[in-house]
């Protein structure tokens, strides 16, 4: 229980500090998503959790599995994660 607070507590200073997205992203991603969707690329979605939480969680449980995992990202709060 100590943890979660913890967590959260770090999750409201990073959200915080985070920059607005991008107005050239914020534009590009519905054209980011027909092209997902043209190409049948599957697109997970969890609802309060960033892409970089969800990508870390997905990873960790592939290393248990055997799988050798790589994630790059110029995201400063990706290291977090770990």
């Amino acid at each position: 229980m100590l943890r979660e607070k913890t967590l959260d507590i770090l999750f409201i200073k990073i959200t915080n500090h985070r920059e607005a997205m991008p107005d050239g992203l914020r534009d590009a991603l519905p054209y980011i998503d027909a092209l997902l969707d043209a190409y049948n690329i599957p697109k997970l979605f969890v609802d309060g959790y960033e892409a970089d939480d969800v990508i870390g969680t997905l990873a960790k449980k592939a290393e248990k599995k055997g799988f050798q995992t790589y994630m790059m990202t110029s995201d400063k709060d990706f290291a977090a994660a770990s």
